[in-house]
């Protein structure tokens, strides 16, 4: 696939997404459109990365996923401007990129951002 092919797949899989939240919100007991809306979440996820190798720009949207269910932050992986490697900051409830390590509230200009990867599990059969 060329970039303007994705980019048009990309295009759809959102539109099926909108289609879906509005399914959910009809029919909010029908279990069936969280399936579907994990499966497009996923293809739009890989998409993306096809896409800009992974990076999505801040422009063309924010992470969706703030909190973890326990409530923590959810951390990412952004690119800061004019920094020259990436770094791990977390979207907080207002839209800010902050760092939770760090006690002074600092907030960060992000060009783009990426999520993080399934932790490594070493194999259990060893």
């Amino acid at each position: 696939m060329n970039k303007q092919d994705i980019e048009q797949a990309i295009k759809y899989w959102e539109i099926f997404r909108d289609d879906i939240a509005e399914y959910k919100t009809k029919y909010p007991t029908d279990k069936y459109w969280d399936e579907q809306e994990k499966a497009v979440v996923t293809a739009l996820a890989a998409l993306e990365k096809q896409l800009n190798n992974g990076w999505i720009p801040v422009t063309e949207r924010l992470p969706e996923k703030r909190r973890h269910e326990s409530g923590e932050l959810v951390e990412y992986i952004v690119m800061i401007k004019d920094a020259k490697v990436p770094t791990v900051l977390c979207l907080d409830d207002n839209g800010s990129w902050i760092d939770t390590d760090n006690d002074d509230y600092n907030e960060y200009n992000v060009l783009a951002w990426m999520p993080l990867p399934e932790p490594y599990r070493e194999d259990e059969q060893k």
